[in-house]
């Protein structure tokens, strides 16, 4: 079958980027015919290694940017998502009218609203919600007026689905639960003796970074000799250096800029951290568990409590108890056993987030939907 992803970015390193790319490299190594049409094209290279047999499509080149790109869009309110643009408006819709696709994925509320409006009529239309949609606020307008007019809405967790089906009722399309994947790549697996923390996501306010740092400060009694690395960038940065430093924390507290290849990096750690405000089903989650690291987060809502079995594989700590995180670090940090054990157990537990297994889902969801 033929399949299109739509991204806003394709060459953004986030999240959403990173699951729609790798489910749209295993659709392709399964033989399907696979493109991406993305709104924007920052980059030369995306930031996410995409298949050679991926035909790239992009709407608007901002690597040189003229004056129409930065002008609001008239299709996508700036409530909706403020990344839409007048130069957008003029492109896009005409990539999507031309698309030929059996099956087209919308990865966000604002690409479903519009891939309704301009998609040819056959095709099949599914929207994957990589977010707590209970918690989008005015980013969730598309969804409110254009959910029964797509063909499947696809979350990532069943909370999430409970809540949809509360929220809309009858207006409901066909729903699915479908967690993101694990890539079936060779991973390095942690030791759990390295006395490492390890986290990683975007610098900005809803990841809580301030919370991690903190309750490590909390720590340092009981177990002077961690360190704690965070990888990622972003607008909070500045703000987290200067915590850093007013804990006196700069020997032991590192930030680095986000890499490609963090499947290298998880194994230098023995346990991953994990204080957002709230998640979907966080990818770096499940790259820590695969790689052998206890997984510690808050239980925000969704994401965290679908892929930590307390005291398996990881721990849940209640949403914003910050002596509470540090109290659970603390133990994982000082009982060897307890880490080796809980590693093997995130080891056992990524099976369930197989890319093959999950892939094999995708495949039959879409070939229900042509049938």
């Amino acid at each position: 079958m033929k399949i299109t992803y739509l991204l806003v970015t394709a060459d953004a390193g986030a999240g959403t980027e990173r699951a729609i790319i790798s489910q749209a490299n295993a659709m392709a190594h399964r033989g399907h015919r696979v493109e991406i049409l993305s709104v924007f094209r920052d980059h030369d290279r995306p930031h996410f290694p995409i298949s050679r047999s991926i035909l790239r499509k992009y709407a608007v080149d901002r690597r040189n940017t003229h004056d129409l790109s930065t002008q609001p869009s008239q299709l996508i309110p700036p409530t909706w998502d403020g990344q839409f643009t007048a130069a957008s408006d003029q492109t896009f819709p005409a990539l999507l009218r031309s698309c030929t696709a059996d099956i087209v994925v919308a990865p966000t509320p604002p690409l479903a609203a519009l891939a309704v409006q301009f998609l040819p009529d056959s095709r099949r239309l599914v929207q994957q919600e990589h977010r707590a949609t209970q918690l989008r606020g005015t980013s969730r307008g598309p969804l409110d007026e254009y959910i029964s007019q797509v063909d499947c809405l696809v979350l990532l967790t069943q909370s999430t689905k409970d809540w949809v089906v509360e929220e809309y009722g009858d207006r409901v399309p066909r729903l699915e639960v479908i967690p993101n994947s694990i890539p079936s790549v060779f991973r390095p697996q942690a030791s759990s003796r390295e006395h490492l923390i390890v986290s990683a996501g975007r610098l900005v306010g809803g990841k809580r970074f301030d919370h991690l740092i903190r309750a490590f400060a909390m720590t340092r009694a009981q177990a002077p000799d961690w360190k704690l690395r965070i990888y990622g960038s972003g607008p909070r940065r500045g703000d987290l250096h200067r915590l850093i430093n007013a804990l006196d924390l700069t020997e032991i507290v590192e930030i680095v800029p986000n890499i490609t290849d963090m499947l290298r990096e998880w194994p230098k750690g023995s346990i991953a951290a994990l204080t957002s405000t709230a998640e979907g089903l966080p990818l770096v989650g499940l790259e820590a568990i695969a790689a052998g690291l206890p997984f510690v987060s808050y239980d925000c809502p969704t994401g965290p409590a679908a892929i930590i079995l307390d005291d398996v594989n990881g721990r849940l700590v209640p949403d914003g108890d910050l002596p509470g995180f540090a109290s659970t670090l603390i133990e994982l940090m000082t009982d060897d056993a307890l880490r080796t054990r809980m590693g093997r157990g995130a080891r056992e537990s990524a099976t369930r987030f197989d890319e093959v297994t999950i892939t094999d889902r995708w495949e039959r969801l879409f070939g229900e939907l042509l049938t």
